[in-house]
């Protein structure tokens, strides 16, 4: 046992380390504890110690062993191992405890007596100590731990804590203990972070109250749950401020739970459950047992066996019910609900998500019986789609508001209120406001029995019964439903729009009802199921007839009336207006006598019939209108019954009535041109004569035309709500193998909407393969910080391959998601998953970013070594048939050539013993050389010395038997692009990627952090992809930090501009946006990942750590800080790396190197490059970057010596940020100020990069896309340093010098590429030099006013900045050439690339110019006035045919606007009639753009200019994408989420061109 006495004040508070070898043993560790005193440290060597009696630590002690599987206490009696009774501020760290006795007495308490066999499990706790046991102590630590018990010893806990304050435990393992794996008793302010607990007979980790009802209070944090008996995680009587990030799987309950314990039942259970994931468990995902929250936001529960989340029995507390939210939860495929609860008060129900599960998307119910009790404040904006049953539904329950939810394509309905007979006299009750109910197998929204104050704006459609149900219950006692009904949308469902079955609506006001099958608004008894038609009518007669007062509302296109009642009391009907509907406008059928119905003011036209009606004498018909209609306008078509004058419309007190009357008639009929236009056989010739006189109205020919025109200005709400749920996943979108907006205008690639998840559209696609037999080739591009999400995506591709194997799948009825059902389908096809390749991309695109190449082969690993590497080889062979075939071959040949000579040597009986003439042949040449039998031996010592030097031919580059070390070299313009460096490729290379990939039927290729593509990897992916087989999907994951690059790392590969289409059509390329790294954070408290770890020195022990983290704390710039400083200075658009030589002859730096570290020192006080010249230091600095977590390790060997990159991980940069708390404790002041010198260093850095990239030196050209990030990299870190520093109080003059240095350097980057001559330039380098000038306008000091400027801009001579004025110049001349508002959208969106990084002042004014032109510039029609002859007429829709469909509706209302005779009018209908036969039609959402004056032309001549075919080939409408749902590649790469959701329903669409 030594004793060493500590050095560094970081790391050892004044106490002594006491090291305890193997050979010590037990004794030797508890007599080190006891001589142990406060701030000492027991350290453990390797080694497994066989406990009998617990081992005590005493306070102010740290115990360490040597790691988790290295320092084992093998712990065999029937106490604790260890114990920690009445101690402070203990440490355990680094050791295992392995419980291997199979039966311990169930006890409450190590000294108690046993509890009798018929204890009951349930009442629980029973047991209050573990194996690792802490009671009544405070400031306990336990980190790294690992505690394995017998799962069948039922009387042993793991850990467990009572009675205690501050305990924590740390990044620890428990698993197998037949009692739950971590227990706290009325344990306060603890935690619990980053520990796996697993296989445990009850929970895995349960905080509760103890036996005298003291609560226990812990952070919950980061923790995986599963395959416990119990729930994963479990709160009992307790509370949890910070219940997060946990992941609870496979458990036999709940995975996790919140109840009161029968020890404290007063005591409910709180917390903030935020951001947990709980999938399979055999109970519900999480469940609430007369327990609250504070917060519940942006958990995920999927595949549960009960439901996602269970909130049951609640306490009453009106102080939080309305204050506490459940928000943002992703809820699917569990058996039951998706959410469930009863007699719960959460508050708000807000932003949700609950699909696919087995009963409904949200159920509330109220059990309690107590009226008063309302369950919620308010349901909105939640997503409730693909239900077993309804979307949201509400029994017995009062909610004030639901508001703005999505409900689609649901079993039943999309949301449902009803009143449970059980429960009356209790109504549910709810104002249903904004909502959108689509596509649900029954009605949209539907009340039984319930009450609705404010039922309105909801928008209903595509629902297989009616949009909207106001319904009485089926049982007799049943209260008729109430609603106030308003503003409502609902269209194409398949019975009525709005239905009133035995219910009532005192305001049935400003709905609009479309295209539905039966009718639009109906009132009717509900009637019971009959067996034949009299009894139907007998049910009808007898049931509670409706009430309503139906006002202002829009019912058209319907396909049998507009607004039916029967046997329905209606005490007003007034201001309606119902046209084209298939029969009636109103219809009212009363057999009954019923009250007085009061018809008036209603506007009835294009019907087959405007008004019927049965038994008329109780309708008061009053100033009503009708025309159009096909029926006379005063008669009913039943019993024909008049009904009254209808009043006439189109009145104008300033006509006689004589008047009035002609133009009505002309205006209606078309007058005499309609029986001219009819004598020339011409169809429909009303509805072309009344387009004639119209004055350029083209609803008229829009019908004629055979399209539905929108008739009232409500209309414009009809199109679809794209938008509704917001889709994460695009896909390359092309119409006729066209990818483009238009031929005739430039580059639009185009993308369209589809899955939710990157993990939706992987599944999707093995769904197509297994259940659609679709095999596919596709491309998951998946942008920003997802690192766990494709962790976890290669874990569940695994996951599922093994249950493949195992055949652990459910069955095919009880498949759910998508993923299920792929999984079952290519189990019974006797199919399976590849395990996927992943391959890290880091080092390969840092060598393209740096215009360098290599020969090392894509996709191959580093060479394997020993044993290891001679049986991959030896694999690799045997399991090549080319090498098989040339080793038989060359075998053969050798035998034959053998028994040849032992033929001519004598050999007895050669022809019947062949191996033994061959082998006679040998022993004569062995027992006497000949010089025949010289040359015999040099023959076949060739032919075997040259197969075996051939045999590298026969292994790829990673398996050769010398590998040679491939030079990387710059790529110079001299080079052929189209023909790069190509490295070795061959038979082998296919043959090993043929093995590793398509070794299944669905694989997978998994490609991380591609930044650019080298050249050779771009052709290397495309034979990869092309040697997939036919019958087999290939999907390849493309990870890329950032969309700005989305360009460069997913179309790049695949698709060719000059052809406008994919190299490889068969290729589905698709993108996924998540979420960018967000701008630098760190958090004092945050300890998910420590700095070992990140830094690369948790292997070299405690004292490499503490010198490391002593030299980050010394002022100088040391080596050691150029690990952090390569993390936090990188970016998503540009990584820091630093250059090490790692010859002898190139000791220390390279110049450009030391050049860049000189800066670097220059920020720290009293640096010098010369200081961190230490082999010693940098070499330390190679291997802990070799084990850096946050760091990429490039080797390489250029021109003269081989070489070392250090690439820092911009995704690591907010960890290292956090984990620096480790070094300066809570001096928050002096790590800021650390973290913004670092960011400084790479704001250097960056722009050197940036001044590299746009040097011409060495025949290399400008790298001006590479400028660009590299830039945006600079701006970004600035900002964070100006962000963070600005928080600092610190009057030091270093942050002067920092700002002057750096500024310095800004202003000599910006004035180097302000002088560089841009010659020869391709069409995206001069918008990346644009870019690139936009982005400098953010730097400091920078004076520019593009108004001035501009105007004043004369492109004298080739600099960045007239290639700024040359590109906004160049757009401002569509105002010349299109319409005006064309011309805008067209402006805004190809400068979009620039708005997105100009300073917001210069982005204000560009904005500002270009809304000046818009208001000034000309209309379309104005353009076609203008045309004097065919040529300019033939130039303006060439130019404008991006809104073809708009433009052939400008054309025909110009005409239609002119033709102001009846010759005239006779003339253009012809020409209006031909052109129709051509195919130049108008869209029904075409509008014309503009008001035609007057035609430079004669009509004539216009109308014989449009007989040219050239003119009939740019008014034909063809394949238009002008109003589909797809956004541009620019949307993808400058649009936020918010404007890509709404971006499909934009009439005008902002894009890239």
């Amino acid at each position: 046992m030594d004793v060493t006495f500590g050095t560094l004040e970081q790391r050892i508070t004044m106490g002594q380390i006491i090291h305890c070898s193997h050979t010590d043993g037990v004794s030797g560790i508890i007599a080190a504890l006891e001589k142990a005193t406060h701030g000492d440290e027991v350290n453990i060597a390797c080694g497994r110690y066989l406990v009998t009696n617990p081992i005590s630590v005493s306070s102010g002690v740290t115990l360490r062993g040597a790691g988790q599987s290295q320092t084992i206490f093998v712990h065999e009696g029937h106490w604790p191992a260890l114990q920690i009774i009445d101690a402070d501020d203990v440490n355990l760290e680094h050791f295992g405890i392995e419980s291997t006795i199979n039966s311990t007495p169930r006890r409450a308490l190590p000294e108690t007596e046993p509890f009798p066999e018929d204890f009951p499990n349930h009442n629980w706790p029973t047991i209050e100590w573990g194996a690792l046991w802490i009671r009544s102590s405070q400031s306990i630590t336990v980190r790294n731990v690992h505690l394995c018990g017998q799962v069948q010893n039922h009387g042993l806990n793991g850990l467990c804590a009572s009675d205690c304050r501050k305990i924590e435990i740390l990044s620890s393992c428990i698993e197998n203990y037949g009692g739950r794996g971590l227990t706290f008793l009325g344990v306060d302010d603890s935690k619990i972070i980053s520990c796996e607990v697993q296989n445990c007979y009850l929970q895995g980790i349960a905080v509760s109250a103890n036996f005298e009802a003291k609560i226990s209070r812990s952070e919950i944090r980061d923790n995986n749950c599963h395959h416990n008996g119990g729930a994963g995680i479990g709160l009992f009587s307790s509370e949890s401020a910070d219940l997060r990030g946990n992941y609870c799987w496979c458990n036999g309950t709940s995975g996790i739970a919140l109840e009161c314990t029968p020890n404290a039942p007063a005591e409910v259970s709180w917390a903030s459950i935020i951001e947990n994931r709980c999938f399979d468990n055999k109970g519900s995902g999480i469940q609430l047992s007369k327990a609250y929250f504070w917060c519940f936001q942006r958990n995920q529960c999927r595949g549960n066996g009960g439901s996602g989340v269970q909130l049951i029995y609640s306490q009453e507390n009106q102080g939080h019910q309305n204050g506490s939210i459940f928000s943002k939860n992703s809820l699917s495929g569990n058996k039951n609900s998706g959410l469930f609860i009863s007699n719960g008060n959460i508050g708000k129900l807000i932003n949700n998500d609950s699909w696919n599960n087995g009963i409904h998307g949200c159920e509330i119910l109220n059990v309690s019986g107590v009226q008063e009790d309302k369950e919620l404040s308010e349901i909105s904006y939640n997503h409730f789609h693909s239900n077993g049953h309804s979307g949201l539904a509400i029994f017995s329950s009062q909610i004030d508001v639901i508001r703005n939810n999505n409900c689609w394509k649901n079993s039943y309905f999309g949301i449902i209120l009803k009143s449970i007979k059980e429960l009356l006299p209790i109504l549910s009750k709810a104002e249903i406001v904004g909502n959108q109910c689509h596509e649900n197998n029954q009605a949209g929204i539907a009340l039984f029995s319930s009450e609705s104050d404010n039922l309105s704006n909801n928008h209903c459609w595509d629902n297989a019964k009616s949009g909207i149900v106001i319904e009485r219950s089926e049982f007799e006692s049943a209260p008729p439903s109430k609603a106030i009904i308003l503003g409502n949308k609902c269209h194409d469902n398949q019975q009525s729009g709005i239905a009133i079955l035995s219910s009532e609506s005192d305001d049935c006001r400003e709905n609009e009802c479309w295209n539905n099958n039966i009718h639009g608004i109906i009132l009717i008894p509900a009637t019971e199921t009959a067996d034949s038609i009299e009894s139907a009518i007998e049910s009808l007669l007898q049931s509670p007839a409706p009430k309503a007062k139906i006002i202002d509302n829009l019912c058209h296109r319907n396909g049998n009336s507009g607004i039916a009642l029967f046997e329905s009391p209606c005490e007003l009907i007034q201001s309606n207006e119902c046209w084209n509907n298939s029969k009636q406008g109103i219809l009212i059928s009363n057999t009954l006598s019923r009250p007085k119905i009061y018809l008036k003011e209603n506007r009835c036209h294009s019907n087959k019939y405007g008004y019927t009606a049965l038994n008329t004498d109780e309708i008061d018909f009053d100033h009503n209108f009708s025309w159009r209609n096909n029926s006379p306008p005063a008669r009913t078509t039943i019993d024909d019954v008049f009904l009254g004058n209808i009043d006439e419309i189109f009145l104008d007190p300033e006509e006689s009535v004589k008047a009035t009357a002609a133009r009505i008639r002309l205006k209606c009929h078309g007058g005499n041109i309609s029986n001219i236009l009819s004598k020339s056989n011409i169809p429909e010739p009303g509805l072309l004569s009344r387009y004639l006189v119209s004055h350029g109205a083209i609803d008229d020919l829009k019908r004629w035309q055979g399209a539905s025109p929108t008739i009232s200005p409500a209309d414009d709400f009809k199109s679809e709500p794209l938008g509704a749920t917001f889709k994460s996943v695009y896909r390359l979108h092309h119409q006729n193998n066209n990818y483009y907006a238009n031929d005739d205008e430039a580059d639009v690639v185009r993308f369209l909407q589809t899955s939710h998840s990157s993990e939706g559209a992987f599944w999707d696609i093995v769904y197509n393969h297994s259940v659609n037999k679709k095999p596919r080739k596709s491309v998951i591009a998946v942008v920003g910080n997802n690192q766990k999400l494709i962790d976890s995506m290669i874990l569940e591709v695994v996951r599922a391959d093994n249950q493949l194997t195992a055949s652990e799948l459910p069955d095919i009825h009880e498949a759910i998601d998508a993923r299920d059902k792929a999984m079952v389908h290519l189990d019974m096809l006797g199919q399976r998953l590849a395990k996927p390749l992943v391959i890290d991309y880091t080092s390969r695109s840092q060598l393209a970013l740096q215009s360098l190449e290599t020969k090392t082969p894509f996709l191959e690993p580093g060479s394997p070594q020993g044993i290891h590497g001679i049986l991959s080889r030896l694999k690799f062979l045997f399991l090549s048939p080319r090498f098989l075939r040339d080793a038989i071959g060359t075998f053969l040949g050798i035998f034959t050539l053998l028994i040849f000579l032992g033929f001519l040597k004598g050999a007895p009986n050669p022809l019947n013993n062949l191996t033994g003439t061959a082998w006679f042949s040998i022993k004569q040449n062995l027992m006497g050389l000949q010089i025949t039998d010289v040359v015999e031996m040099i023959f076949f010592g060739s032919a075997l010395g040259y197969f075996a030097f051939r045999l590298n031919s026969y292994l790829p580059a990673h398996l050769k038997f010398h590998r040679p070390e491939y030079q990387v070299r710059h790529k110079t313009d001299l080079q052929d692009e189209n023909e790069p460096a190509t490295p070795e490729r061959k038979l082998p290379w296919r043959l090993w990627v043929k093995r590793k990939i398509y070794n299944g039927n669905v694989c997978t290729l998994v490609i991380r952090n591609v930044s650019e593509w080298l050249d050779a990897d771009l052709i290397a992916l495309r034979e990869t992809i092309q040697m997939c087989p036919p019958d087999k999907s290939l999907i390849i994951i493309i990870e890329t930090p950032s969309k700005t690059l989305l360009d460069r790392t997913l179309l790049r590969p695949f698709y060719d501009h000059e052809i406008r289409s994919l190299r490889m059509k068969e290729v589905e390329l698709n993108v996924y946006l998540g979420h960018e790294t967000e701008s630098l954070q760190f958090d004092i408290d945050k300890t998910a990942i420590g700095l070992p770890v990140l830094l690369g020195t948790q292997s070299f022990g405690q004292r490499d750590q503490a010198a490391v983290e002593a030299d980050i704390l010394r002022p100088e710039l040391s080596v050691a800080d150029f690990l952090p400083m390569l993390v936090i200075g990188s970016t998503q658009y540009s990584p820091f790396h630093i250059t090490l030589p790692l010859t002898v002859q190139s000791r220390f730096f390279s110049p450009d190197t030391e050049e860049a570290i000189t800066q670097y020192a220059e920020l720290f006080p009293g640096s010098t490059v010369e200081n961190l010249k230490d082999s010693k230091a940098l070499d330390l600095l190679r291997r802990y970057a070799d084990k850096a977590a946050s760091v990429t390790v490039i080797q390489r060997k250029n021109d003269r010596d081989k070489i070392e990159e250090l690439v820092g991980r911009h995704n690591n940069r907010s960890d290292v940020a956090s984990a620096l708390a480790d070094v300066f404790g809570t001096n928050l002041k002096a790590r800021s100020w650390y973290v913004v010198l670092l960011l400084r260093c790479g704001e250097l850095h960056a722009l050197d990069q940036f001044k590299r990239s746009i040097s011409q030196r060495n025949h290399i050209r400008p790298r001006w896309n590479q400028a660009f990030l590299t830039m945006r990299s600079a701006f970004l870190l600035r900002s964070e340093a100006l962000r963070i520093s600005s928080g600092i109080d610190d009057s030091d003059q270093a942050t002067d010098i920092t700002v002057t240095r750096t500024t310095d350097n800004w202003h000599t980057a910006i004035n180097l590429f302000n002088n560089v001559s841009v010659n020869d330039l391709e069409p995206q380098d001069l918008m990346t030099i644009s870019r690139i000038f936009a982005l400098s306008l953010n730097a400091p000091d920078i004076k520019f006013n593009i108004t001035t400027d501009l105007s004043s801009n004369k492109p004298s001579n080739n600099s960045p900045k007239n290639c700024f004025m040359n590109m906004i110049n160049s757009k401002l001349i569509y105002f010349d050439k299109l319409d005006r508002v064309y011309a805008y959208s067209r402006c805004v969106g190809e400068l979009r690339p620039i708005f997105d990084v100009l300073p917001e002042s210069q982005s204000n004014d560009l904005h500002e110019m270009l809304n000046d032109r818009k208001v000034t510039g000309l209309d379309l029609a104005q353009f076609l006035d203008n045309a004097i002859d065919s040529r300019s007429l033939l130039e303006s829709l060439r130019l404008n045919s991006g809104i073809k469909m708009d433009m052939v509706a400008t054309l025909f209302s110009v005409l239609a606007r002119h033709a102001e005779t009846v010759q005239e009018q006779i003339m253009l209908a012809h020409k209006v009639a031909e052109l129709t036969a051509q195919g130049v039609v108008i869209s029904a959402s075409a509008r014309p753009r503009g008001v035609s004056r007057n035609l430079s032309m004669p009509l004539t001549e216009f109308c014989e200019i449009l007989t040219d075919p050239e003119v009939i080939s740019c008014l034909t409408l063809g394949d238009a994408t002008e109003n589909d749902k797809s956004v541009s590649l620019s949307d993808l790469i400058y649009g936020s989420r918010g404007s890509l959701q709404g971006s499909g329903t934009d009439k005008v669409r902002i894009e890239i061109f």
